[in-house]
């Protein structure tokens, strides 16, 4: 319950920390936390132009953080990407097998994928942050555990976002869900290989992150 509130006190009392480039798109970002599953603890994850990516562990990922602004506390943003996830993704489940899979696997693989960021914070951090995504882990399992410790303001404006943010979803074509879930399946069979198929989606689902950007800045404002 601590956890909930710090959290809480950390994004909801000051809506103007969900910065507008640091708004994300629920299926990009899980489908980047399912694929971090797969890369070696000490890969980290950075935000840019409303897109999550992945910072393979090199001599240069320091220069790169750096020179991109990084912070590891730009991951208090991932707790929309759970919540949201589910709140615009979950009709997922009664489209298709093939759907549900998907659904499935993100929701499987993004708790390996966050259980990985705890591994590499934990050797040099406080517990404060490894201690948070262990609660987005929680949430994953749970989405309305966080609902208890938000007020009633809190709840409607996040809602009257969320009613326009959901339409974000119409930007993917059915194709796109096939691109990973085909990738998914190809990588757990093949984890050896893991860095063309975490390649061969960001290739593929490249059109429509532009995409996402420009409805995210056409459609989002504070």
């Amino acid at each position: 319950m601590e956890a909930l509130k710090l959290l809480y006190s950390t994004l909801w009392s000051d809506r103007s920390k969900e910065r507008f480039e640091m708004i994300l798109e629920p299926l990009q970002a899980m489908t980047q936390l399912a694929l971090l599953s797969f890369y070696p603890v000490g890969t980290k994850v950075s935000i840019s132009e409303n897109v999550l990516h992945i910072q393979e562990p090199s001599w240069s990922q320091g220069v790169r953080r750096s020179y991109n602004s990084d912070k590891k506390e730009d991951l208090m943003f991932l707790f929309g990407v759970i919540t949201r996830f589910h709140k615009f993704y979950s009709e997922m489940k009664d489209k298709s097998k093939e759907h549900l899979e998907l659904f499935n696997l993100l929701l499987e693989l993004s708790k390996t994928g966050i259980k990985n960021l705890v591994q590499t914070y934990e050797r040099n951090e406080t517990t404060h942050l490894t201690q948070t995504l262990k609660m987005y882990i929680s949430i994953i399992d749970n989405p309305t555990a966080f609902s208890m410790v938000e007020t009633a303001t809190d709840k409607q404006q996040r809602a009257n976002i969320d009613t326009v943010f959901k339409q974000i979803t119409e930007l993917y074509d059915e194709e796109y869900y096939f691109v990973i879930l085909y990738n998914l399946r190809l990588i757990k069979k093949d984890s050896l290989n893991y860095i063309h198929y975490s390649h061969s989606i960001h290739t593929g689902m490249t059109p429509v992150n532009k995409k996402l950007m420009k409805w995210i800045s056409d459609n989002i404002v504070f």
